[in-house]
């Protein structure tokens, strides 16, 4: 299925679409990440900045993301069940930011105290 800009789905259909799901904003398969889907409640930055949560599966699979350097299908939550198509983004090739200071600052804006690491993205650029 192609999907087209600001297209919104639901979760349900979101997994169909790219083949793996969960609840995680990390959705993957064969410890691939094949797509992103956020909630700006939780990082208000979407889809730039994906703020990870602490916690074994998160972490290994942003860093995952990280490494691959590849596109994926990204979304944005708008409201319940209904996740808007914003394009193809992968990770900035450099490192997950850790820096307590940068956490903070990030923890004060999204109301978040579960802050693991700050991943910054970047979206594909159409040719």
């Amino acid at each position: 299925m192609e999907l087209t800009i600001n297209e919104i789905l639901t979760r349900k259909k979101l997994s169909e679409v790219v083949g793996a799901g969960g609840d995680s904003c990390f959705l993957h398969k064969d410890r691939k990440v094949v797509a992103i889907a956020m909630d700006p409640k939780k990082n208000p930055d979407a889809p730039n900045i994906i703020l990870v949560g602490r916690g074994p599966q998160k972490e290994r699979y942003a860093e995952l993301f990280r490494q691959s350097g590849k596109f994926v299908p990204t979304f944005v939550k708008e409201t319940v069940d209904q996740w808007k198509y914003v394009g193809r983004y992968r990770a900035l090739p450099i490192k997950i930011e850790n820096d307590p200071a940068v956490i903070e600052t990030h923890s004060q804006k999204s109301g978040r105290n579960d802050i693991w690491g700050v991943l910054s993205l970047e979206p594909e650029i159409a040719k």
